[in-house]
């Protein structure tokens, strides 16, 4: 080392040398509560996407499961309203009512149906794109922290050039000197 510019090298030093542990042991804490977190979600994302591709299917008993909450509210929205019908109109009339309100409820149900199958594919649309996101964040974070030991690891290896090379240079000085004491000043690789 230069004593009159002396530098703390990242890989050549003490200091260096625990910059670099300590940099490698956040990065496999890092990883590690990546790869934690990533065992947990990912079964629930499987699950996820097996109902939203479900549903997206078309499966009917799927779909019905789903949106029996809807369902019932429809049915009991139009049941209502045939009870009021049944009470207040007489013949033809009322059978013509209640036909219509009948109509009226299957189409309502029908449009739920339609409406579950385009939200279930949005829903495994997301949960894909989510996937793959977060996978390329990942795979970004990754080579980052890689490519920062790396340059760091070069740095420091740099740096060890240059000592070994300036100690190299002092010890062909050194040995300079010394073979001129012993020759005389003329004479050095003469014949």
């Amino acid at each position: 080392m230069n004593s009159v510019n002396p530098k703390v090298t990242p890989g050549g030093s003490a200091i260096g040398q625990q910059a670099l542990a300590g940099q490698s042991a956040q990065g496999k804490q890092l990883a590690g509560q990546g790869t934690g977190l990533f065992n947990q979600g990912m079964p629930q994302l499987q699950q996820s996407g097996k109902y939203f591709s479900t549903l997206a299917g078309g499966n009917r008993a799927a779909m019905t499961q789903a949106l029996s909450p809807e369902i019932e509210s429809t049915n009991a929205v139009y049941g209502g309203a045939t009870k009021t019908l049944s009470r207040f109109l007489r013949g033809p009339e009322k059978d013509v009512q209640l036909a219509e309100t009948e109509r009226e409820r299957a189409g309502a149900i029908g449009r739920l149906f339609g409406q579950g199958r385009t939200a279930a594919n949005a829903n495994l649309a997301s949960v894909g794109a989510g996937n793959v996101g977060a996978g390329m964040q990942a795979s970004g974070a990754a080579g980052s922290m890689f490519g920062s030991v790396a340059r760091t690891s070069q740095d420091a290896q740099i740096e060890q050039n240059k000592e070994q090379m300036q100690a190299g240079q002092g010890f062909g000085g050194l040995l300079f000197n010394v073979l001129k004491s012993f020759t005389p000043l003329g004479r050095i690789g003469a014949p």
